[in-house]
């Protein structure tokens, strides 16, 4: 199926991971103190709700964090997708698939929205629970990868992958780890 920003709730096994997580995450980040910044998305929200009955932090839902909007596409399966969205032209960034849908430049742009805004506080701690696309966005901003870069990358993850994202002592932005997937086993 063709989720993108589709409301659905976390599956029994989804739940398990992220209890899975949170347990991990735990022993990993004792005696730290984070802020949780989270998709508004159902799916998100509960998976950002149960790691954070293992770490107590203050949670924040933010809309800028949704995964991509697909438009009618919502819910439908990826053969029908397939068989009904525009054919791609030469800028896959500026692709809309159906007249309802985001572009990878608006849901780059919609993320840029939060990475600035977590770039521009103090704290120094930030979990942040999001979606493939939005994570892949939000991994581009982090990185400074200008948006005309990003045309022939892609940044595939894994659900409930795990990474983890630093700044040395000179401001430089690194990928320290990249979706971790033994923190949901």
């Amino acid at each position: 199926m063709v989720g993108g920003n589709t409301d659905w709730k976390l599956t029994e096994f989804g739940k398990e991971q992220a209890h899975n997580i949170g347990k991990k995450l735990k022993q990993l980040l004792y005696g730290k103190i984070y802020k949780i910044y989270s998709s508004d998305l159902i799916r998100a929200k509960q998976t950002a709700e149960i790691i954070n009955e293992y770490l107590n932090y203050d949670l924040y839902f933010r809309s800028e964090l949704r995964e991509q909007n697909v438009g009618i596409a919502k819910g439908k399966t990826k053969e029908w997708y397939k068989n009904n969205c525009a054919p791609m032209r030469d800028n896959s960034i500026s692709y809309r698939a159906f007249p309802d849908a985001e572009t990878f430049e608006e849901v780059y742009n919609r993320i840029k929205i939060i990475v600035n805004e977590i770039l521009y506080k103090t704290d120094k701690n930030i979990i942040i629970i999001g979606h493939g696309g939005s994570i892949e966005m939000f991994i581009y901003h982090w990185l400074n990868i200008p948006l005309e870069n990003i045309e022939k990358l892609y940044i595939q993850g894994n659900s409930g992958g795990v990474s983890f994202l630093a700044e040395d002592i000179n401001s430089n932005r690194i990928l320290k780890v990249w979706n971790d997937g033994s923190y949901i086993i």
